[in-house]
């Protein structure tokens, strides 16, 4: 018999199926692509060893995550702290249905691939997403100082 988690902690959070969440340090993303409702959780899989997070956003739109933070939608502390006290309007996130076609029990691919049941995925199928090192850093030399 396997035995499926049903919560994930992270950060001293509890997360279950179908929470209303937003997905943080990720720039340049709408408010509208980076809110939506946790279905699944791939432990250990993405860029750098994170976790994969499978979001059905406010669209319909079931979207992959990785090398993030995710936090509850309802996280006031977290957008004092993080937006208002930095001078920083939090993301609009407003309230979002369960889409009736999520359940704990159906199956989630990934581009059609590594098809995995369950919220919280201990050993996913897929592997590591490959880390790109993907900056670059440039001096320059002024004169005046």
């Amino acid at each position: 018999m396997c035995v499926r988690a049903t919560e994930l902690v992270e950060n001293g959070d509890t997360f279950r199926f179908n929470d209303h969440v937003v997905v943080e340090m990720l720039f340049g993303v709408p408010d509208e692509k980076r809110t939506g409702r946790l279905v699944q959780v791939r432990k250990n899989c993405g860029q750098f060893g994170s976790h994969v997070y499978l979001i059905r956003l406010r669209d319909g739109e079931l979207k992959t995550f990785e090398n993030v933070m995710i936090r509850h939608a309802n996280d006031k502390q977290f957008e004092k702290n993080f937006y208002i006290n930095n001078g920083r309007n939090p993301p609009i996130v407003p309230e979002q249905e369960k889409d009736e076609t999520d359940t704990e029990n159906i199956e989630y691919t990934i581009c059609d691939k590594w098809p995995e049941t369950g919220f919280v995925i201990e050993k996913p199928k897929q592997p590591e997403t490959p880390g790109v090192c993907a900056f670059a850093i440039s001096i320059s030399k002024s004169d005046k100082y």
